[in-house]
């Protein structure tokens, strides 16, 4: 029984391009759906499942451009980039409780589709964001997408620099992938408008681009009583460090019961 479940999830997944699954969760109470960061994909998430409880299956979001969407290009705008993820989860949840979460640009992105399900009457039971400030008080970052060294100054800054970029063709790949991602956030004006799911807001304290204020803001967006948030050790990419890592999905699973 145990294999023909997974077997039907899978083949549920394999209509959408949408996601990919992490781990082997069978009959999860929780699907936790991640959303990276700009210039970011699913793999980022594939470490996940090894910290949180068995019953928690992680569903990482696969942007095009990237990895084996390498061939394919972001929907026309942000509009069409929400209805097409927010019809694929519709399709895909099924019964357990969802879970969205999302770092950076994905949080953006995950409080878009959040508001969109809730829209289908189906909303998340959370809305988990992370080194971004609330859609209103989105800062004006005035970057030269066209401006090569503009571009990787900003990514050394955080910390998405490095080898990959001393390399041509991997710098022309994560440059490319960088200007796409850009400009979808560029693509259209995220609403301000409140979700009913809680909200949990987490930011790394020595974060570049992001304050304590801004993450705080976030808890305008959704009933005060439901809204918490936490720092972490480290800069606008805290979460790669293994000890936050693990400390942070220790409180996501403690927050998702």
């Amino acid at each position: 029984m145990e294999e023909q479940a997974i077997k039907e999830m899978e083949s549920k997944l394999s209509k959408t391009p949408w996601f990919r699954r992490f781990g082997q969760s069978v009959n999860p109470a929780v699907k936790l759906i991640c959303f990276p960061h700009m210039g970011g994909s699913a793999s980022s998430f594939r470490t996940w499942p090894g910290t949180l409880p068995p019953d928690v299956e992680v569903l990482a979001v696969r942007y095009p451009g990237r990895e084996d969407r390498s061939t394919e290009q972001w929907p026309p705008n942000m509009q069409e980039t929400v209805r097409s993820l927010t019809d694929a989860i519709l399709a895909s949840a099924g019964e357990p409780r969802t879970v969205l979460f999302g770092h950076s640009m994905g949080a953006l992105l995950a409080y878009e589709v959040a508001q969109a399900l809730e829209q289908h009457g189906r909303p998340p039971h959370m809305l988990m964001t992370s080194g971004r400030e609330a859609p209103h008080h989105t800062k004006k970052r005035d970057l030269d997408i066209s401006n090569e060294g503009e571009v990787i100054k900003l990514l050394d800054r955080l910390g998405m620099g490095g080898v990959a970029l001393a390399d041509p063709y991997m710098r022309n790949m994560i440059l490319r992938v960088i200007k796409a991602d850009y400009e979808l956030m560029r693509s259209g004006n995220p609403s301000h408008l409140p979700v009913t799911c809680p909200i949990r807001a987490y930011v790394g304290d020595m974060d570049p681009l992001v304050t304590h204020t801004d993450m705080r803001a976030w808890s305008e967006l959704c009933p005060p009583e439901k809204f918490s948030w936490r720092s972490f050790s480290g800069d606008h990419f805290y979460l790669r460090q293994p000890d936050m890592e693990r400390q942070l999905l220790h409180d996501i699973a403690e927050w998702i019961r």
